[in-house]
């Protein structure tokens, strides 16, 4: 999938060991298909404009050689299991997986849910909240400014950020 890192088992110790990145990692048969490879690559080109997090996908080889098998193996994942996601970050060492539905709306807010500043898919729940507080306050120039602040902060790569000030005002 476009935006994907490819791992194997050399590459994985070394790119969830890298200090301050949090990588969400997607253990699945090695060529994926269908409407939950779909979502993946929908999550994928959401997530390339979150600093310091990676998106990474192991394709796990059923006949033949059996290549990042062992990698599977490790944290107790079987072909039943996938497609399986696990997030490696400094709270998650040895991975949190992922039990919910396999779409991308529910991935994202999963991982808002886990601190990773992942785009909604339609809107951004933080600057919702803003929204919820400047409706029910009497649409105050305090809400505004705080649109403002996360939308020139954390959320200055989404295109939706700027959409939310602009209404408000």
């Amino acid at each position: 999938a476009l935006g994907a890192l490819k791992l194997d088992n050399y590459t994985f110790d070394k790119v969830i060991g890298l200090p301050d990145i949090s990588v969400l990692v997607k253990f699945d048969q090695s060529y994926a298909y269908g409407e939950k490879e779909d979502e993946f690559k929908s999550l994928t080109k959401l997530a390339y404009s979150v600093p310091n997090f990676f998106i990474a996908e192991i394709p796990v080889q059923e006949y033949g050689d059996k290549e990042n098998e062992d990698v599977a193996q490790r944290f107790k994942l079987t072909k039943s299991d996938f497609p399986a996601y696990l997030l490696f970050d400094a709270a998650n060492k040895e991975g949190l997986k992922y039990t919910g539905d396999i779409k991308a709306d529910a991935l994202g807010a999963w991982l808002r849910k886990n601190k990773i500043k992942m785009p909604a898919v339609g809107t951004i729940a933080e600057l919702d909240e803003v929204v919820k507080k400047f409706m029910k306050g009497g649409f105050k120039d305090t809400e505004i400014a705080e649109a403002k602040k996360l939308a020139e902060g954390d959320y200055k790569n989404d295109k939706k950020a700027a959409v939310y000030v602009k209404i408000k005002e």
